[in-house]
């Protein structure tokens, strides 16, 4: 019973941290409206195997990130200004015309599921996010550090950030996600996002 909470705790939490729209799920259906969903689940599937690494960092650092304050703040402090370097960089991107992804080529499949790799690295959010809802799980005596619980929630939380990328993929040619409005538009959108982001964390960090 253990080994299935944490399986599930981890697919659903993930599941919930990609709903909202973002950096990875807009350019999944970016990538979807220009070059069809099999290429974007490549794109999906190297966006989750860097998850499987993100949260294998929080869980394993867990607790000691949670008796060392100052490590926490650092963090947020690189998240921070890489959240401010890309809510710029698409908002340029915004009005310039560009969209999420250069060109009109057909980029082969290991090229999308590097870059699903490096953009998933780029966000750095996952890794407090899993932290404190580990910590959180832990503080409730509810989460187990060891194998196989750990491993079924890191490996759980990835799964769960493919089928909701998935989803966005799936629908993208029914509300033509990938038309050239639509992204431009999501371009906008990606900024304000990155920057709300950008200022809640400064929040956090300064006031």
């Amino acid at each position: 019973m253990s080994l299935i909470f944490h399986i599930l705790c981890g697919f659903t939490v993930a599941f919930l941290g990609v709903l909202p729209p973002g950096l990875l799920n807009m350019t999944a259906a970016k990538i979807s409206g220009q070059h069809g969903r099999r290429r974007a689940a490549m794109f999906a599937a190297g966006a989750s195997v860097t998850v499987i690494a993100q949260v294998y960092v929080a869980v394993v650092f867990a607790k000691y990130l949670s008796a060392h304050p100052e490590v926490i703040a650092l963090l947020n402090r690189i998240a921070f200004g890489i959240f401010i370097v890309l809510a710029v960089f698409f908002f340029v991107r915004a009005r310039s015309g560009g969209g999420l992804i250069e060109g009109k080529d057909m980029p082969g499949k290991m090229n999308l599921f590097l870059r699903g790799l490096f953009l998933s690295l780029l966000n750095v959010f996952p890794i407090p996010f899993y932290l404190g809802f580990t910590a959180f799980l832990s503080s409730k005596e509810m989460f187990v550090y060891q194998a196989p619980e750990a491993y079924g929630f890191i490996m759980a939380a990835a799964v769960g950030t493919f089928a909701m990328l998935w989803i966005y993929i799936h629908y993208t040619d029914k509300y033509q996600l990938g038309s050239e409005r639509f992204n431009r538009n999501i371009n906008y959108a990606l900024s304000a996002f990155l920057m709300a982001i950008a200022v809640f964390t400064a929040i956090k960090l300064w006031a």
